[in-house]
């Protein structure tokens, strides 16, 4: 992966999609790949970049190149295509839900870069496997194999950059918030007017922190390496690539969320709701998914989810084909417990991937329920957009299928700065105080990495006044 990670990363427009967990259920395939044919970007990207205004623009990009029947896979990899983001503003434009807040971060709303060459890791065979797309020919197919190879064989062979060792726990953020705790606070108790007048029935509301960022080629790369090695999870991802000003971008990912799997007709969403930290001794960390477990709360708040979900897919799924397959199970992480729901169906006759992402984009578990009121309460209430974050990140593979993860415990490097998300649900029974030191709790893991590699340096950032 370290070839991937480098100073070069951006000009080489590097993706990594990793399962840093190993083989599941649910995802068996970790993914590199550089050097994309092409891009498109809903403005340009860079200057070699196709422009795309909306979703539906990706749907005759995506019917360039296909796949012939005979050489499709049987188990759903990504074997090359489109790999990318659809920012949460592009998914709230397609509700008709049009973003007041201040837009400060400098990326597209969209972007797809075409891979042609794909190095695919099987977890459960442990083996690298190489694809390549004949576009220009066998040749030239090769010769791209060939250097997805040496790549390869670079990235194992390298010594990676040793890191600084953790902050102690419980060390204060460095960064800078858009809220202070009293906004914030009357903020989620604005929410819960909401609530209580019958508008919804949960919002998930957020706060940003903001880093400078430091003058370091390699910061990226090494900002996601320690996410990986730190927050171990099931759909991270790190894109990488340098705008039409010469300026580098990235995203950084450790999600555990899968947002979207399409293979063979049949999709299948995974929203998680309810979060406990885990702790080093083991009877109190049995006790916390317990808690998690045996918590209403969190119970209800994935029941309110997969009702929205079912709808949402009912849209474009066969009539009588969704189905409730786990309605609520714990999986533990490294750092965390989840409770996860997993729902499928079956693809209708005539509707493909485009239609199946307008009708669930964004995830209802970074929204809130009803949809499209509860992202008309966010754009009302926070004071900036969330541009990757409660996104989709993922693939659009040239067989037909996809696979997106929930752009959550993402972190965007654009322009000067970096910028770091975290939210929680907000319900009828939430606690002001308790769900500021919830996003202040879920920040520290992911935020002390940053704090490292930026040296601990303060941001600047106004704190948002909620009237």
């Amino acid at each position: 992966m370290e070839s991937f990670l480098g100073a070069d990363a951006a000009e080489r427009n590097s993706l990594v999609l990793d399962t840093a967990r190993g083989p599941d259920a649910w995802n068996r395939f970790s993914y590199l790949a550089d050097t994309p044919a092409w891009a498109l970007s809903t403005h340009p990207a860079t200057p070699n970049d196709r422009p795309v205004r909306e979703l539906a623009d990706l749907r005759p990009a995506l019917a360039e190149v296909t796949l012939d029947d005979r050489d499709q896979p049987s188990d759903g990899r990504f074997v090359g295509g489109y790999a990318g983001y659809l920012s949460y503003e592009l998914g709230a434009a397609l509700e008709g839900v049009q973003a007041a807040q201040a837009d400060d971060i400098p990326l597209p709303r969209m972007r797809w870069a075409f891979y042609d060459a794909v190095a695919c890791y099987d977890h459960l065979r442990s083996r690298w496997e190489l694809s390549a797309l004949l576009l220009d020919g066998e040749l030239a197919a090769e010769r791209k194999l060939e250097a997805l190879a040496d790549r390869i064989r670079s990235a194992r062979r390298a010594v990676t950059a040793p890191v600084p060792d953790p902050p102690p726990k419980g060390r204060e953020i460095t960064a800078a918030s858009d809220f202070t705790r009293a906004q914030y606070e009357r903020m989620v108790r604005r929410a819960k007017d909401y609530v209580a007048a019958g508008d919804i029935y949960q919002v998930n509301l957020a706060q940003r922190f903001t880093w400078p960022r430091p003058d370091d080629d390699a910061f990226a790369g090494r900002l996601f390496r320690l996410f990986h090695d730190r927050h171990p999870a099931n759909y991270a991802a790190f894109l990488a690539w340098r705008d039409a000003d010469g300026r580098d971008q990235a995203i950084c990912s450790a999600s555990p969320e899968l947002f979207l799997s399409l293979h063979a007709g049949r999709v299948v969403t995974r929203p998680i709701k309810g979060t406990r930290s885990r702790s080093p001794d083991a009877v109190a960390d049995r006790a916390a998914a317990a808690a998690l477990l045996d918590s209403e709360k969190d119970a209800a708040e994935l029941a309110m989810i997969v009702d929205l979900e079912r709808n949402d897919l009912g849209r474009v799924c066969r009539c009588g084909s969704i189905r409730v397959e786990q309605p609520r199970v714990l999986e533990s992480f490294a750092h965390v417990h989840h409770t996860v729901a997993t729902i499928g169906g079956e693809l209708a006759a005539g509707r493909d991937r485009v239609d199946l992402i307008e009708a669930t984009f964004p995830g209802g578990s970074i929204t809130g329920a009803p949809k499209i009121r509860a992202m008309q309460i966010i754009a009302e209430l926070e004071p900036v957009t969330r541009s990757a974050y409660c996104g989709a990140i993922g693939w659009l593979a040239v067989d037909g299928s996809a696979g997106l993860n929930i752009a959550i415990r993402t972190a965007i490097v654009a322009g000067d700065r970096v910028f770091l998300h975290v939210g929680g649900g907000i319900v009828a029974d939430s606690e002001p105080a308790a769900e500021y030191q919830e996003t202040l709790d879920k920040a520290q893991g992911l935020a002390q990495p940053i704090d490292l590699l930026c040296g601990a340096g303060q941001a600047t950032a106004t704190p948002h006044p909620i009237s």
